[in-house]
């Protein structure tokens, strides 16, 4: 299957139109989230199966929000690795 984000072969998601957002995709991706793209909404899984995020795939006019909701993405991958490191669910 060719890879629909770039040359790594394990990527299937269409990239996302903000370059900030795939690259914390890809950082994702590597540290095992599963992540797809559904009707226009990414969906990035925690590893361990146990909580998920819903994320736009495209970019909202204001850029304040926008930025909001990358810096709410952002923290949900923090929260949920710094969860998978410590055990909890």
């Amino acid at each position: 299957m060719a890879s629909a984000s770039g040359d790594d072969p394990y990527i299937t998601w269409p990239p996302h139109p903000d370059p900030d957002v795939e690259e914390l995709f890809r950082q994702a991706n590597r540290d095992d989230y599963v992540i797809w793209r559904h009707e226009g909404v990414y969906t990035l899984v925690s590893p361990d199966a146990t909580k998920d995020m819903q994320f736009l795939g495209r970019v909202v006019a204001s850029s304040g929000i926008w930025r909001l909701m990358v810096n709410e993405l952002r923290d949900w991958l923090a929260q949920t690795a710094k969860d998978e490191a410590e055990g909890q669910e």
